[in-house]
This record gives C-alpha cells, sequence and structure tokens, in this order.
C-alpha cells in the first residue's frame, strides 16, 4: 500500500487511511484532525420511527416501502398487517385482499433473493449469473409496474386491503413466468 494519496485539489500528499472491513476489530486511522472512529453498523435507516410520530396510519405507508428497497412489498405487508391487528380489524379484511399480498410479496421475496444470490456469486468470482438474475428482476419489476404503477417503491398495500385489484392477464403471465 502508499503511504500517501495525491489530492485532488493540489498536489500536496495526504495520509492514506486504514479502515478495517470488520466490526470487531478497530479502524486504524492516520488522518490529522481525525482521533477516534467507532464502526456502528444497524443506523442504515434511522429516523423512520421518528417520521412516523408525525405521520398518520395510512400516509406512514409509503415510508415502508423505502426500508427495504429491494422487497419493499414485504415491509407494507408486514406495517399494513400490525395497524390491522391494531385496530382490530383482521376479520374484516377480504380474503382476495390476503391473497393479492401473498402474490405481490412472494414476487418480491424472489426479486430480493435474485439480486442477494446474484451479489453473493460476484463475491467469488461470477459475473454472468448476477446478470441472469437482474435480467429476471426485471420480468418482476414488469409485474410490480402492471400490479401498482411504480417500478421500486411500489405501495400497493393499504391498511385494509389492497390498492387496486389484479389486473385480468397478471395471473396467467406470472404463471407461464
Amino acid at each position: 500500500t502508499r503511504d500517501s494519496l495525491p489530492s485532488r485539489r493540489s498536489q500536496r500528499a495526504i495520509p492514506a487511511a486504514t479502515v478495517s472491513p470488520w466490526p470487531s476489530d478497530p479502524p486504524e486511522i492516520s488522518i490529522p484532525g481525525v482521533y477516534d472512529a467507532i464502526p456502528d453498523i444497524g443506523f442504515h435507516h434511522r429516523g423512520a420511527e421518528k417520521m412516523g410520530e408525525r405521520q398518520t396510519w395510512h400516509t406512514y405507508m409509503p415510508y415502508t416501502d423505502r426500508i427495504d428497497y429491494v422487497a419493499a412489498m414485504t415491509a407494507n405487508e408486514g406495517y399494513a398487517m400490525a395497524v390491522e391487528r391494531l385496530l382490530g380489524v383482521t376479520e374484516k379484511i377480504p380474503r382476495r385482499a390476503y391473497y393479492c399480498r401473498v402474490v405481490a410479496s412472494e414476487l418480491c421475496r424472489i426479486a430480493s433473493h435474485h439480486v442477494g444470490t446474484g451479489t453473493m456469486v460476484m463475491d467469488i468470482g461470477g459475473f454472468t449469473p448476477f446478470l441472469w438474475w437482474l435480467r429476471e428482476r426485471e420480468v418482476i419489476n414488469d409485474f410490480m409496474e402492471e400490479l401498482c404503477g411504480a417500478r421500486l417503491a411500489y405501495n400497493y398495500m393499504r391498511i385494509g386491503g389492497v390498492g387496486a385489484r389484479i389486473p385480468p392477464r397478471f395471473h396467467p403471465r406470472v404463471l407461464r413466468w
């Protein structure tokens, strides 16, 4: 490793920092003015609970699909089911809505697994399977776009059901896929 890296603003050298990727090892930092750095994993989505304090139950639903971009429907479904239990209205939810939720969540789960296993394969040197999984994920994104009009932050679930009926040609296309 080099002891210094050239700065973009000037040609003077700045000290290089060595940061350990393992959470159990303290990072070794040699930058003037930085005396301590403590890695803390788990605050990627901090503030979501605080935002929820100023929202109504219905208006917080879109925030839940930002928690997990790859499998947003599962976060939506978990939040909707929790609110429905708090309200005591689980018996009033139509069975069709439960089926729609399961189909949407399972498609998102498959897409999430595609991205996860694809990136794991890249870690051991394979790139082609990742591209295959992304292609399949694009098919799922087409399904989600047909279902709710979005490709990333879906927001299809609602407290008490779902946002819309499943389109007529949706089931045969999913089964054929």
